[in-house]
């Protein structure tokens, strides 16, 4: 039987969820259409639309469903990673590797997918300061984490301005080191889209619900959307 939560130790909006994909295509495409629609009318060219993409299950699922959409916008997107694990870029544990299979196999340009390095963090702190971040979609690990921001990790903390961070799991549980966008990088998004799939989260679900402090529970940006898996809770 599924437990009662507090919605309202959550910041941002919850929703519970049928199919969490579904409602991600949706809340994206509208987003993306707003966007586009308003800068044809106005005439007016405010440059690239940047959305960034987590790695792990949700983050496939919910790009796959995206695709499937054939929405011609998508062909205008710059994608960036959310986090990364410090792997090559070919290794099947790489975000990047998902992502980029996943935009080609959706006849999109990888091309348009900005790497994350573990050994090159000014790269991507240039690229946060200057580009549109319109909308970061992230996972939610069955730990509370979001992208690479573990429990009790140093990444949790970091130095006022600084928008990536190195980081690993204390736990144990995550293997590979990471780089990851820090809670102040995501906080410059229009829109954060938390994806929590899977019964295997009902505890830390229900622990944020009841005023825990875990990682998640931590995500800041203009307008914060929780998209909750009914098997979640």
């Amino acid at each position: 039987m599924a437990k009662s939560i507090n919605t309202d130790n959550f910041y941002g909006q919850v929703r519970i969820c049928k199919d969490v994909a579904g409602d991600y295509q949706d809340i994206v495409l509208n987003h993306i259409h707003y966007y586009f629609n308003n800068r044809q009318v106005s005439g007016q060219e405010s440059g690239a639309f940047t959305f960034a993409i987590s790695g792990g299950s949700s983050g496939k699922i919910c790009l796959e469903r995206l695709c499937l959409s054939k929405d011609k916008f998508l062909e205008e997107i710059e994608w960036l990673l959310a986090d990364e694990r410090c792997v090559e870029k070919t290794h099947r544990d790489s975000n990047y590797n998902m992502i980029s299979s996943t935009i080609e196999e959706c006849g999109l340009n990888k091309n348009s997918i900005y790497p994350l390095s573990c050994d090159d963090r000014d790269s991507y702190e240039s690229i946060l300061s200057r580009k549109n971040l319109e909308i970061i979609q992230l996972g939610f690990g069955p730990d509370g984490h979001c992208a690479s921001l573990f429990p009790n990790s140093t990444a949790l903390q970091t130095p006022p301005g600084q928008l990536t961070a190195k980081n690993f799991d204390p736990s144990g549980l995550n293997r590979h080191p990471r780089i990851t966008m820090t809670f102040e990088a995501i906080k410059k998004f229009k829109l954060a889209i938390i994806c929590v799939i899977g019964e295997e989260k009902k505890n830390a679900v229900y622990a944020i619900s009841q005023g825990e402090i875990l990682p998640a529970a931590m995500i800041k940006a203009d307008n914060v959307i929780w998209l909750i898996d009914e098997s979640a809770i």
